[in-house]
């Protein structure tokens, strides 16, 4: 991770910011006093150094922090806990608070979100407060960024702040996200990607079966802005889709998730669940987009 990576001047797609958020988004699954050496190391001017939150019940965690007049919030994801996992499977759906008329969203990804909202906002405010006594005209840029689960409470904490508001001389920056799992319903994602200007990248690899999830039989749909690693770990976005990509990543879902049931009857293993989780893995993600910087830089 490198600060070299980062500009908040740049508001489209950078191959430089894809690197830097998965940077920061593998940093998240450390212990706090790692995450904020590694931050220190790395030259972030972090003003205050009570960076992490943390709500026990259920079990969620996130670390606010800022740089110059920018404010990161980077949601932890998925660990080997029962209580993460039970966050995952509360896949059915609560309308929005608030603004039900406009849709629905995954409970437990918003109950896991609210648990720490209130902290969240105060660490967050605090830092608005900070930008600003140094020039009451300066704008505050909010960044949100996440892996896995993290990926799908950082689209939340996004959509809350779209659908909320932010004050004056606050900005919501456009943000990356890896291998997020689907937290709209179908109604609340067309409304999101209808009426904001303000977007995520969603960087998904053609292999990982846990952003297909939950499924769209479920009344589930994507929305902001797909990134997507083909087969040959190419990065296309889904616009640049020929028809035959269309169709299979129309049908990838039905098509992975076959594969994996298949895969753990006994002595069936098309694909194993050590490949599975491999291709979730942040460090594959991050493999993926460091070797893209690369090649590009090579050019």
């Amino acid at each position: 991770m490198s600060l070299s990576f980062f500009d908040a001047q740049t508001k489209e797609f950078s191959v430089d910011h894809l690197n830097f958020f998965v940077q920061l988004s593998k940093t998240a699954y450390y212990d706090k006093d790692t995450m904020l050496g590694t931050l220190t190391e790395h030259k972030f001017d972090i003003p205050h150094k009570d960076i992490y939150i943390e709500n026990n019940k259920t079990d969620t965690q996130c670390f606010v922090f800022s740089h110059q007049n920018n404010i990161f919030i980077i949601f932890r994801g998925s660990e080997q806990k029962l209580s993460d996992w039970k966050t995952n499977f509360k896949f059915h759906k609560t309308p929005w608070p608030g603004h039900e008329e406009k849709g629905k969203v995954h409970t437990g990804f918003y109950q896991a979100v609210e648990s720490v909202w209130d902290d969240l906002q105060q660490k967050v405010n605090r830092e608005i407060a900070f930008i600003q006594a140094k020039d009451k005209d300066a704008k505050a840029i909010i960044w949100v960024s996440g892996h896995s689960l993290g990926g799908s409470l950082a689209q939340v904490a996004f959509t809350k702040y779209l659908l909320g508001g932010l004050p004056k001389h606050v900005e919501l920056a456009n943000s990356y996200v890896y291998a997020a799992p689907r937290f709209a319903s179908k109604k609340l994602a067309k409304y999101i990607d209808a009426n904001f200007s303000q977007d995520i990248y969603r960087i998904v690899k053609q292999s990982d079966l846990i952003p297909r999830t939950p499924h769209r039989s479920a009344g589930y749909k994507n929305c902001f802005t797909l990134k997507f690693f083909n087969k040959k770990d190419l990065l296309v976005s889904a616009q640049d889709f020929s028809l035959l990509e269309k169709l299979s990543h129309r049908f990838s879902d039905v098509i992975l998730f076959t594969r994996y049931f298949i895969s753990i009857i006994p002595f069936i293993n098309l694909i194993s669940l050590k490949q599975i989780v491999k291709a979730h893995d942040i460090d594959d993600y991050a493999r993926l987009c460091q070797t893209l910087r690369e090649q590009i830089n090579q050019k």
